[in-house]
């Protein structure tokens, strides 16, 4: 009976871990429904800050928190954009980085799928739904306003 038990119960931790990812909600925001697939960028904002303004024009645009996890997935037309972010990332381990009235400006591409993430006061943006290194287009650092650190595989500051 006890063999049994050992068997079963990984099996159980397992399913239940991976049903708990399952369970992080991403919430759909379409800046303008009317457009088609190729005249917008859409990018999955896998972070719990919140976008208060979209190219000078103020929205509320906030992840849900489950677990201290949330996402949205944006369509936004494609272009040079400007968002202004707003709350905290970290963790009570490692602390908080605090963003007030933030800008991040970054150029998306039109029919292009983006993964953009945020790390403390770092943002990492990807190409498709993937946060693998080989997709990764860009790491910016927020600490002193947005600066490259790294561009599509090579350190561009020091």
């Amino acid at each position: 009976m006890k063999k049994k038990i050992f068997l079963v119960l990984p099996v159980f931790i397992f399913l239940l871990i991976i049903g708990s990812c399952a369970g992080i909600a991403t919430i759909p925001i379409a800046f303008d429904e009317s457009l088609p697939e190729n005249e917008y960028a859409l990018i999955h904002w896998n972070t719990i800050l919140k976008i208060s303004e979209y190219n000078d024009i103020a929205v509320n645009w906030e992840p849900p928190e489950a677990m201290g996890f949330g996402g949205l997935e944006l369509k936004i037309p494609g272009g040079n954009t400007r968002f202004v972010l707003n709350g905290r990332v970290g963790t009570v381990n490692m602390g908080y980085t605090i963003y007030r009235d933030i800008p991040f400006v970054f150029n998306f591409e039109n029919g292009k799928e983006y993964t953009l993430y945020v790390n403390q006061s770092l943002i990492y943006i990807y190409y498709g739904k993937s946060m693998s290194t080989k997709n990764q287009i860009v790491i910016y650092g927020m600490s002193n306003g947005q600066t490259a650190l790294y561009e599509y595989g090579k350190k561009v500051s020091k």
